[in-house]
């Protein structure tokens, strides 16, 4: 799709630009561009949590006031925020909003989404299904990594982050993190009563949901769509995350996410032309017409707020507007480099106490507190 969109820059501009593409995954954009970002793309997507490590590698070229301008019109303050690093300034333009979690549910088992709202009905529902073979349908949730395992963790944050990190212009940066609280507390127990009251219908890894493995539901990113569609097929269907309590006061949390294209800074140096044709491409391909291909073709969520009405007609697009109204998504566009190993090792140390047995207050504070120890750099 990305060649088709060059083409049309090309057709709708009048250029004559010749494309060398790379195959480059946004998720591990710092990585791709590791040692020497000057050996990548001039123009490039990446997620949100690569930004601090992409400025590291001097890989992102700020924008200007005009462009800065045109974000936060048509995109909103939102999208401004997520694509601004501190005070070193805008360094993205946003194309996507979906880099956040869903539940992907097997509708021909369920008469009535409403009926799989809590993790009790969830895994209830799932306890009382059995294949051809007498064998029990399963719920797919990957604790072992940091992305949905952080998450878990500030449920009862009320959409507030326990992290916080501020980059400095001069490449230094400082972090809090505050896991160590009644709120983070309350997040640990959460995933050791998930684990314990659920051991024969969790399964804590991931894999596309087909015939054979029995999967009731999954939770896991949007990026992972389009194939969810092509496994389940008639039976795919999408829901707000499920409410960790009965009462239905607190939702499992999820991170609401941003993709950017940035332009290389590293690569393009002083060349002022080439500097300009690229911030001219990746503006097109954040243009309204990109994000309305991508939103047909994909169902991707688009960050253009005049598109943002039809992008309700997706499943998932739907799912995350619930879960943002109910204040389950915490914004949390810049992390530390180790942000995601920390916590989905403190959530793998979670896990494994509670499969083996009694866990108490004390044990979890200690996880908690080396979290918080791990994480912490610089603050006054």
């Amino acid at each position: 799709m990305t060649i088709s969109l060059l083409k049309d820059f090309n057709k709708y501009t009048n250029s004559n630009i010749t494309w060398e593409i790379k195959d480059f995954e946004e998720a591990t954009a710092a990585q791709n561009l590791t040692p020497d970002a000057s050996l990548g793309p001039d123009v490039f997507p990446y997620a949100s949590d690569q930004t601090q490590g992409l400025n590291t590698l001097n890989a992102l070229m700020r924008l200007g006031k005009t462009d800065k301008s045109w974000i936060n019109t048509s995109m909103g303050e939102a999208a401004l925020s997520a694509a601004t690093l501190g005070s070193i300034g805008t360094v993205g333009y946003p194309f996507a909003s979906d880099n956040s979690y869903v539940m992907f549910y097997d509708k021909s088992q369920v008469s009535s989404v409403e009926d799989i709202d809590t993790f009790s009905e969830l895994f209830a529902k799932a306890a009382s299904l059995t294949d051809e073979r007498g064998r029990n349908f399963k719920v797919s949730f990957n604790l072992g990594d940091g992305f949905y395992g952080a998450a878990a963790l500030m449920s009862y944050t009320n959409g507030q982050s326990l992290y916080d990190y501020i980059p400095n212009s001069d490449g230094s940066y400082k972090s809090r993190s505050t896991f160590d609280s009644e709120a983070g507390l309350k997040g640990a127990r959460a995933i050791v009563n998930l684990i314990q009251n659920n051991q024969g219908t969790l399964d804590s890894s991931f894999s596309y949901p087909t015939a054979s493995t029995r999967t009731l539901a999954t939770i896991t990113d949007c990026s992972k769509v389009l194939q969810m569609k092509q496994t389940m097929g008639s039976n795919y269907a999408c829901a707000p995350l499920p409410f960790i309590d009965d009462a239905m006061t607190t939702r499992l949390s999820n991170f609401s996410g941003y993709k950017f294209y940035g332009v290389n800074n590293k690569k393009l140096g002083n060349n002022t032309e080439k500097r300009e044709i690229a911030n001219a491409i990746a503006k097109f391909l954040v243009s309204e017409y990109s994000q309305h291909v991508r939103l047909e073709t994909f169902g991707i969520k688009p960050t253009m707020i005049s598109l943002q009405e039809d992008a309700k007609n997706e499943p998932h697009v739907a799912a995350l507007n619930d879960q943002a109204d109910a204040h389950a998504s915490i914004a949390l566009s810049v992390v530390d480099s180790t942000f995601w190993s920390q916590t989905g090792s403190a959530v793998v140390d979670i896990k494994t106490l509670a499969q083996s047995g009694a866990v108490s207050d004390a044990q979890l504070k200690n996880i908690l507190s080396g979290l918080d120890a791990a994480l912490k750099h610089n603050w006054d």
